[in-house]
């Protein structure tokens, strides 16, 4: 019954709610193949192998935690390492206590379901490696449309089992994510989407949940105009747990004027043939940089590039990182090899071409400045973050040095709804 619903909501029914199911389904941002897979004739042969391998031979290395499998509220995460930090965001919440994860859906299988399972996947294949052998169009997506169904599957059977009432799920961009609450809500399980600390016009501007929690001011903006029609759905906010104990509470101002540029990493996932999402923050950053090195623009200056965790991953990829930034910024640029969230009380003014870490380094309530010179739609029209955002080189250091002069107050002034502050705002509901 339940595989049914999924392949009758997902590709027969035609609602307005099922087109945006079908449509995110086929089209969203995967990350689980790299970019080559969309050149790649042979990947449904080789997703074919892959599933098999999973349902098969792959064991489980870091086990999903039930704590009380009686219990009503559970928790969706995508690896099963996310579960302990994501229960820190539901603290208060005592009734969960149990977790699922994308990653072990398929590997504690009974041996029934493996070979139920194999001869699904084989018989879906057969049409699927004919298919993207000859269109490439959405080949990643199609490819992966067999592991994600049987995903799907899976994780409701088992919360139907488990007799769930309440899930919290994390993770919201994948592309199977509405599909899941579609049919969850449809069997009376009250879905809370929780997107992670980006804008979401991203990966979650059509998200389809019993209620969505916030974890940024900018997303508000957003979400009033991307839900505005969906009156069912309730809007809340929820405190990140491990950006809460650097919130600079009293917006005090750091007096040693230093400035640090926050690394996306771009230049190394373009190296690692990872599958780049569609609204191109990668190349924004590769932009950025190229023009900062043309330019000399901090050749005079000491500036301290914060690494992401991918450029610290091991002493070669560290070292290739220094040498690209040396060639950026100059013989006098500085390296911060601690954790990110550490340097929002050490540097004064930040910058950087779209990363995470900005949007969370202006959530706590330290200048933040975000290069955006070709990415469509963000800031959204109208929206007070326009203030935060500069989107051209030759402005960009003029901006630096004036956002330098300004105490914390007068650079948040009027814009606190944007800090950790956001919790104040209206909801949909209030209006």
């Amino acid at each position: 019954m339940i595989f049914l619903d999924l392949i009758i909501e997902l590709l027969f029914k035609n609602k307005k709610v099922n087109k945006e199911i079908r449509y995110d389904f086929f089209n969203q941002h995967s990350f689980t193949l790299p970019k080559s897979a969309k050149n790649d004739v042979l990947i449904g042969l080789r997703q074919l192998k892959r599933v098999l391998q999973k349902i098969w031979f792959q064991k489980v290395d870091y086990s999903d935690q039930f704590y009380d499998t009686k219990s009503n509220d559970f928790l969706y995460v995508v690896s099963p390492h996310d579960i302990s930090s994501k229960l820190k965001f539901i603290k208060n919440d005592q009734k969960v206590k149990g977790a699922l994860s994308k990653f072990n859906l398929l590997l504690d299988l009974s041996f029934s379901n493996k070979i139920l399972f194999t001869i699904f996947v084989i018989l879906f294949f057969s049409v699927i490696v004919l298919y993207v052998f000859i269109i490439k169009r959405n080949r990643i997506n199609i490819a992966l449309f067999p592991e994600h169904i049987l995903q799907c599957y899976v994780l409701i059977k088992k919360l139907k089992r488990f007799n769930c009432k309440k899930l919290y799920f994390f993770y919201t961009h994948e592309p199977e994510a509405n599909l899941i609450a579609h049919v969850l809500i449809k069997y009376r399980i009250n879905v809370i989407k929780i997107p992670n600390t980006n804008p979401l016009f991203m990966f979650n501007k059509h998200l389809i949940a019993s209620s969505v929690l916030l974890s940024l001011g900018y997303q508000h903006d957003e979400a009033i105009s991307y839900y505005k029609e969906n009156s069912k759905l309730k809007l809340g906010y929820i405190i990140h747990p491990e950006l809460e104990q650097y919130h600079n509470n009293h917006l005090n101002s750091n007096r040693n004027k230093n400035i640090c540029y926050y690394s996306h990493a771009s230049w190394l996932r373009i190296n690692l043939d990872h599958n780049l999402p569609w609204f191109n923050e990668i190349y924004e950053e590769v932009n950025l940089l190229n023009q900062i090195k043309q330019t000399q623009l901090f050749n005079n200056d000491i500036i301290t590039v914060c690494l992401h965790p991918k450029e610290k991953s091991n002493p070669q990829i560290f070292s290739q990182a220094k040498s690209y930034y040396e060639g950026v910024f100059g013989k006098n640029v500085i390296f911060y090899e601690k954790k990110s969230y550490e340097s929002f009380k050490e540097y004064d003014l930040g910058f950087g071409a779209f990363s995470s870490i900005l949007f969370e380094r202006i959530h706590c309530g330290y200048k933040t400045i975000i290069f955006n010179e070709e990415i469509n739609g963000f800031p959204i029209e109208n929206s007070d973050f326009n203030k935060f955002v500069i989107q051209d080189i030759q402005n960009l250091k003029l901006k630096l040095n004036k956002a330098l002069k300004m105490e914390e107050r007068e650079f948040f002034n009027g814009l606190n709804k944007y800090t950790f502050h956001f919790d104040k705002l209206k909801t949909i509901d209030d209006d």
